[in-house]
């Protein structure tokens, strides 16, 4: 899938059922490892001449260090391993990985991290849960977002869930919302420049949303600062709780 930042190749765990705080995540569309693929830039002085590699994985506790020795063994950097939500179970990690080379290396070097785990790399087939699966219903249509659309702009309805991306300002910022039929819950994360995260953190607890990690990642040279959050309950309120967020961020158009 083309992007904005390249072509996108988009893994869903969809082998997990994980709850936080009691809330099944919709493994389809929340908990994507996702690997982008940047061309070289064009032009005679560009010294860059590889294909740059990020990729984002989302591992069981119990995947991580095979993960981690895979992409060490394939010449991928580990950018940063951190705990993406609390109170979830299975507990779940995110990794974060870069590379530079040929398209086909990094494809290859990419498939190694992901079979060493349960990443299904094709459409699996349905498997019984412990708990009633997430589906879209008539409550979870187009029409069922229309008041957050109208706060936050057009967002990606797919499913039960309702995406949105921002970048600018040095800042980016992903959200989805999701909802079981009779709540609402609300994760995703902001990046932005080093040491800028303070008044970051101090909005969200003003606004009410738990952060539930920090991180510090090297990505293309640089130090950014990662933000996960996470929050459940009226699905307007979320949506206007986050905007004077991105407001104050600078991030308004998605």
């Amino acid at each position: 899938m083309e992007t904005a930042q390249g072509f996108q190749v988009l893994f869903p765990r969809t082998d997990l059922n994980v709850l936080v705080e009691g809330f099944p995540l919709d493994s389809a569309n929340v908990l994507v490892s996702r690997f982008v693929f940047q061309r070289p830039p064009e032009g005679l002085l560009s010294g860059r001449k590889k294909t740059r590699m990020t990729g984002q994985v989302y591992l069981l506790d119990s995947e991580v260090p095979r993960a981690m020795a895979q992409a060490a063994r394939n010449g991928l950097e580990i950018s940063v391993l951190y705990s993406p939500f609390l109170d979830e179970s299975p507990a779940l990690k995110c990794l974060r990985l870069e590379g530079e080379g040929t398209p086909s290396n990094l494809a290859w070097a990419a498939q190694a991290v992901l079979a060493a785990t349960g990443t299904p790399m094709s459409d699996p087939s349905p498997k019984p849960a412990p708990f009633p699966t997430v589906s879209p219903t008539p409550s979870t249509s187009q029409d069922a977002w229309q008041d957050l659309q109208d706060l936050l702009g057009d967002g990606e309805a797919k499913g039960p869930t309702l995406r949105y991306d921002w970048s600018g300002n040095g800042r980016e910022a992903s959200i989805v919302f999701q909802t079981d039929g009779k709540e609402t819950a609300v994760l995703g994360e902001f990046s932005v420049p080093r040491g800028e995260s303070q008044a970051l953190v101090e909005e969200f607890l003003r606004q009410h949303l738990v952060v539930t990690a920090m991180a510090m990642e090297n990505a293309l040279g640089s130090q950014v600062q990662l933000v996960d959050f996470w929050a459940a309950g009226h699905g307007k309120n979320l949506a206007e709780s986050l905007k004077e967020i991105l407001s104050q961020e600078g991030l308004t158009d998605p």
